[in-house]
């Protein structure tokens, strides 16, 4: 038996079961958790306070702890609580196809959320390494677009037209993947599809796609893609048309055309 087979034959036990119920019970506390925490201020005027108190960066690790002196026992809970609040951002975010920036700091690498309340920006973040840590800094707010503002969090807002967006991406998944299953390259359409994103969006620099086999992979990618033209103002319509219109262009036989009525929503 392969090691494939035997982790799903373990997971499968009554013992497994167990285990993957536990972690799912685990996963629904830590969300109400974070949710909790971005559904008011306190947290966020707490950090204000603390960042006026230590204008440094601060780490919810205990290392980080005994290299500051003077921090009360509260201090330090709302320190460890910074993993909830980044987890409450990064999930509003996600439901509104808002994704972090990238961030490598020496050994480690992760992402962060520029968020603002009232003008007054911070970074929270999580770092990956040996093991993972959260941590918030006082920024400038040079550019409010460049901003999630707390406020939207706090009343659960979202995107306008998100349903249309994803539909339209539901519709450009299988469209990809039509052209993928006729043998065309993953790197032929993803340079196709990046060439037509930086020239509509009138930038020299988008977001990246690695061209890479995973074909599911490298869809995410496109995504990515998709949504650094839409978070500059361009309308996912026309961006989906666009790319529908170049990536076309590499069809090999007739089994492979796009159906003209699917873009309709």
């Amino acid at each position: 038996m392969g090691l494939a087979e035997e982790i799903i034959k373990q997971l499968q036990s009554l013992e497994g079961k167990k285990i993957i119920e536990s972690f799912l019970s685990e996963e629904v506390r830590k969300n109400e958790k974070a949710k909790d925490m971005v559904s008011n201020l306190d947290y966020i005027n707490w950090m204000k306070k603390f960042s006026s108190q230590y204008p440094t960066t601060i780490y919810n690790d205990e290392i980080w702890f005994s290299g500051i002196t003077k921090v009360s026992e509260q201090d330090k809970e709302k320190i460890r609580q910074l993993s909830y609040f980044y987890r409450g951002i990064k999930n509003w975010a996600s439901q509104n196809l808002i994704y972090p920036e990238e961030i490598y700091e020496n050994a480690h690498f992760g992402y962060y959320y520029n968020i603002q309340l009232n003008g007054e920006g911070f970074q929270v973040g999580i770092l990956h390494g040996q093991g993972s840590i959260c941590y918030y800094e006082k920024v400038a707010v040079v550019n409010k677009e460049n901003f999630i503002d707390f406020q939207d969090i706090l009343i659960d807002k979202h995107i306008d037209r998100l349903d249309e967006y994803n539909n339209y991406i539901d519709l450009l998944y299988a469209f990809i993947h039509t052209l993928y299953n006729c043998g065309i390259s993953l790197q032929d359409i993803a340079v196709v599809a990046q060439d037509t994103i930086v020239s509509f969006n009138g930038q020299e620099k988008c977001a990246s796609i690695p061209l890479i086999p995973e074909v599911d992979t490298s869809l995410n990618s496109l995504r990515n893609l998709i949504l650094s033209g839409y978070h500059n103002g361009v309308p996912v319509r026309a961006i989906f048309n666009v790319i529908c219109n170049a990536v076309e262009k590499l069809q090999v036989n007739e089994e492979c055309k796009f159906e003209e009525q699917s873009r309709s929503i």
